[in-house]
C-alpha cells in the first residue's frame, strides 16, 4: 500500500503540487470511483487507478546520466532559456525525472536525472556529505585556484 499522490508522482503525472490540482479536479479514479484525497492508501497491484480514463502503471526507479552541453539551464521549466529537460529522449519526458544538483548554463558535464526523490536527496543534502569534484579551466591566472574546499558542497 502506498499514498495515491506518491503513486501518481512515481508514474510521472507531475510534481506534488501538480498532482494535488489533478486530484482536486476529480480526474483520478480508483476502481472506477473518483478519488480527491492524495493521502488515500492504494495498492496498484490489485486496484485499477486511472487518470482521465487511462490506466496508470508505475514505472519504477529511473536513473539517467546525461552529458549536459553549454547553453542549457538545469531546471525543469524556464520561460526564457532552454532547459536540460529538452535534452531527454521523448519516451522519458513524462517519466517524472528531475535533475539532481545544478550546473550553470555556461557549464558542461555529467548531470544525473532521477524520479527517485530519496535517491536525489541522498546525493544533494549536506548531511550525507557526498563529495563532488569540479574541474575548471580558465584563461589567465586565478589567485587561490589551488584552494580546496574544507567541506563537501
Amino acid at each position: 500500500m502506498q499514498r495515491l499522490d506518491k503513486f501518481l508522482c512515481d508514474c510521472g503525472i507531475g510534481t506534488r503540487s501538480q498532482v494535488k490540482v489533478i486530484l482536486k479536479a476529480g480526474r483520478v479514479k480508483v476502481d472506477g470511483v473518483p478519488q480527491k484525497d492524495g493521502s488515500a492508501k492504494v495498492s496498484p497491484e490489485s486496484q485499477s487507478i486511472t487518470l482521465d480514463g487511462q490506466l496508470l502503471v508505475q514505472t519504477g526507479r529511473i536513473v539517467l546520466l546525461l552529458n549536459k552541453p553549454e547553453g542549457y539551464v538545469t531546471a525543469t521549466e524556464d520561460p526564457v532559456e532552454r532547459t536540460v529537460m529538452e535534452l531527454l529522449p521523448p519516451e522519458l519526458k513524462n517519466a517524472g525525472l528531475n535533475p539532481v544538483g545544478r550546473l550553470d548554463m555556461d557549464s558542461e558535464g555529467l548531470l544525473i536525472f532521477t524520479n527517485d526523490g530519496e535517491f536525489a536527496n541522498s546525493l544533494m543534502h549536506p548531511k550525507h556529505e557526498v563529495e563532488k569534484t569540479y574541474l575548471v579551466w580558465t584563461t589567465g591566472y586565478t589567485p587561490g585556484a589551488e584552494m580546496r574546499l574544507s567541506r563537501p558542497i
